[in-house]
């Protein structure tokens, strides 16, 4: 079974936003295309789909030459 991690805030008991790894957006139903996450995430770093979106709008709203 894949395990998704929480991430903690430093000194506090709240959790925030859960993280995931490339691997585990790929598996989800996410807007994004597979493809568009292996070009533009690490594969071992944790995201947020916060972090993601803001991601994948930079390179889709980057000048193209």
């Amino acid at each position: 079974m894949k395990e998704i991690k929480n991430s903690k805030r430093e000194g506090s008991g709240m959790l925030s936003e859960p993280s995931f790894y490339k691997w585990q957006l790929k598996d989800n139903s996410i807007d994004v295309s597979a493809d568009v996450l292996d070009a533009l995430l690490e594969d071992e770093k944790l995201y947020t789909l916060a972090e993601v979106n803001e991601i994948v709008q930079t390179f889709m709203m980057r000048e193209v030459c």
